[in-house]
């Protein structure tokens, strides 16, 4: 099941500058990450509780 099927998924989206979105993207491809990964792995990070 793709994950836009999935009910376990919500789509996220919104608009961020060019360069960091290509950074991103490298980013992603360096890491063997799609960008859904490479989103998924940022919030989490960011969601993780501060120490």
């Amino acid at each position: 099941m793709a994950k836009k099927d999935d009910p376990n998924y919500k789509k996220l989206c919104g608009l961020i500058p060019k360069e960091l979105f290509n950074d991103f993207k490298k980013w992603c491809i360096d890491e063997n990450k799609d960008l859904s990964e490479g989103i998924e792995y940022a919030v989490t990070e960011i969601m993780k509780p501060k120490k």
